[in-house]
Formats: C-alpha cells, structure tokens, sequence
C-alpha cells in the first residue's frame, strides 16, 4: 500500500520530465514572464538566506544561488529533491504542513 499523500504521488510521477515539460511552447514563455517578476520582488542579495518552500525542481533556486543568496529549498516530492540535489542546491524532503522553521 502506498502511503503517500496525494500531492506527493503526483509530483513524483511527473518528476522526471518536469523541467522539460516546462519548457514546452507557451507555458514557456509564461514561466520566464513569472520568473522575471518573481525575482524582481524577491530582490535576493549577495548571501541573504531565502526558503524556496515547495521549490520543485529547483527553477527559481537555480536562479536565487546564480544571484548570490544562500538558497535552502524543500519540496514534498522526494524525487524533485533528488533532482535539484543534482543541481548542487540545499535541499530537504518535508511536508509543508509539518516543516520545522
């Protein structure tokens, strides 16, 4: 029996072509227009520590590092974590509701 919620089952079973699914045509284009303000507002700074809660597969912590914050990302799918660990970015698998800050 399985034993995970169901958010967590459904974003293991699209892990693996998450980033290229997001990539695909106009969601495309949407994404990179939500990232840019995303950012903007985020305004991260040279060693400030940013929690990227629910980080997937790390789109924005990629960019939070690239910027120079300390980024730790969590997120309740254990195989979007095993991908953004690829990525070299701090991660933790963790239930939101049950995240210890």
């Amino acid at each position: 029996m399985n034993m995970k919620n169901p958010v967590e089952r459904y974003y293991d079973s699209v892990a693996g072509n998450y980033d290229k699914n997001m990539s695909k045509f106009l969601i495309a284009h949407f994404k990179e227009a939500e990232k840019k303000q995303v950012l903007k507002l985020l305004n991260a700074r040279k060693n400030e520590m940013i929690l990227d809660a629910g980080c997937g597969t790390g789109f924005y912590s990629k960019e939070i590092d690239f910027q120079g914050a300390n980024v730790y990302a969590t997120d309740i799918s254990k195989k979007m974590v095993k991908m953004i660990n690829q990525k070299r970015i701090k991660t933790e698998h963790s239930d939101l509701h049950k995240l210890n800050l």
